[in-house]
């Protein structure tokens, strides 16, 4: 049995322009899934050597697969016009631009090797979403992705349940205090937001009736247990926030409004009355006890230390504002107080100047702009997940891409993809019928 592409049709492969073969599928399915992975890989930390040549030999593994996936996308955009007009839609040109800005600056890095290979790294990932969309379409590359981050967290579970020590991460929170977290295959914070993230994919696509809950239920355990061992409590937060946001208008119009209107006040009410039975004090202290791992208060204002790391990042971005230091220099030039900005807006400054982070700036109000009008939940609960994380973490960009990479690369161009083609591109049949839920009703189509 052949593969075939979404269209389904020999005329959409003539339109395309693509080759039509099974192998270039197959390769383009293998890369999606390689770097959705293995990017989140850490085996150096997992395996608790600080031996150079383990770190070298996995970043270049990374950047092999890197390096493929971008020779398909550059194919793709050489080959097909379809993936060129993607590329000239307005994520598009901002996304080239923001590689171009991070080419140029390389010039000026601290660090111009790293900054280089990021470069290379950043447009092949570029490319080959823009590829990857216009032969499965948008539902099946975000299906893909979350197929290898399900792979991801479901053996990091199991390293953990093997009693492996790898697969714990010791976090230092002071000089008498070490926290064990569940890491796996990588740095708990980075098991915490795939987790999440793979979550918020599957539950959209339930909700639309595109997935079965049997298949959701099964991938919960292994998502849970990571949360929970992860002890990752922004990701947590950022995904509760967003299922809040997206399905608030529909519970809202349901017959369930009142009960849920009742069970909030109530709740609410209780808890007033607890605050003042028991003692603000006791209350506070539990709270806190719960909320964080060292049991202060501290840990919560200061956001784990993020306020620091951010007046830190801030100052050396004023230093270089036009420039910045090149792509993947923030481990060099903040070595002491971390291995990177911690905002999602403040990364890219620091890293490419000013003129990159505005145009990174512009990308998020396109993907709040999608999160308003898209009907796809999967879409929109995946985008307000990395705007909101994003205040607390810098998940994207980095100099190997990610999970989360790939996935907001998915949902930037998503929107941009049938409403922009023209006529000659054949929608793909994830694209063809609206979703049974609909949120402000609005379309792309």
């Amino acid at each position: 049995m052949s593969i075939k592409p979404v269209d389904q049709t020999e005329i959409a492969w003539s339109l395309s322009g693509l080759s039509k073969t099974p192998p270039y599928l197959f390769f383009l399915f293998l890369s999606l899934f390689a770097i959705t992975f293995y990017g989140n890989v850490d085996l150096a930390r997992s395996l608790r050597t600080s031996d150079s040549g383990n770190e070298s030999s996995q970043a270049v593994v990374k950047f092999f697969f890197t390096c493929v996936a971008g020779l398909i996308g550059a194919w793709g955009w050489w080959r097909s016009p379809d993936v060129r007009k993607l590329l000239q839609t307005l994520p598009g040109i901002l996304l080239m631009i923001l590689s171009a800005i991070f080419f140029l600056t390389t010039v000026f890095s601290i660090v111009p090797k790293v900054s280089f290979a990021a470069s290379i790294s950043n447009l092949s990932a570029i490319l080959f979403a823009a590829t990857a969309m216009v032969y499965f379409g948008g539902k099946r590359s975000l299906f893909f992705a979350a197929g290898a981050m399900f792979l991801y967290v479901s053996l990091s579970c199991l390293m953990h349940l093997l009693h492996m020590d790898a697969a714990i991460f010791v976090e230092v929170m002071s000089a008498h205090l070490k926290v064990e977290r569940l890491g796996g295959l990588g740095h708990p914070n980075t098991l915490g937001r795939i987790s999440v993230v793979l979550a918020l994919i599957l539950l959209g696509f339930c909700l639309q009736k595109q997935l079965n809950w049997k298949y959701f239920a099964f991938a919960s355990i292994p998502i849970l247990y990571a949360i929970y061992y992860s002890q990752s409590r922004s990701p947590v937060l950022a995904g509760l926030f967003a299922v809040f946001f997206v399905l608030l208008p529909d519970f809202m119009r349901s017959r369930y409004r009142d009960l849920i209107v009742l069970v909030s006040i109530s709740l609410i009410v209780l808890g007033m009355i607890g605050f003042f039975v028991l003692g603000s004090d006791k209350i506070t202290d539990r709270i806190v006890g719960k909320l964080t791992k060292t049991g202060q208060l501290e840990e919560v204002t200061t956001m784990t230390g993020r306020t620091e790391i951010w007046k830190f990042a801030w100052e050396k971005a004023i230093q270089s504002p036009i420039v910045g230091y090149g792509a993947g220099s923030t481990p060099v030039l903040m070595v002491e107080k971390s291995s990177h900005a911690h905002n999602i807006l403040l990364q890219p400054t620091v890293c490419i100047g000013f003129p990159g982070g505005i145009v990174f700036l512009i990308l998020l109000g396109w993907n709040l702009y999608s999160i308003f009008v898209s009907e796809v939940m999967a879409l929109r609960f995946c985008l307000l997940f990395t705007i909101v994380i994003g205040i607390a973490e810098s998940p994207l960009f980095n100099p190997l891409p990610e999970s989360m990479t790939m996935v907001w690369l998915i949902c930037t161009f998503w929107p941009a993809l049938h409403h922009n083609l023209g006529s000659n591109h054949v929608r793909a049949p994830d694209e063809q019928h609206k979703p049974k839920v609909l949120v402000f009703h609005r379309s792309y189509r």
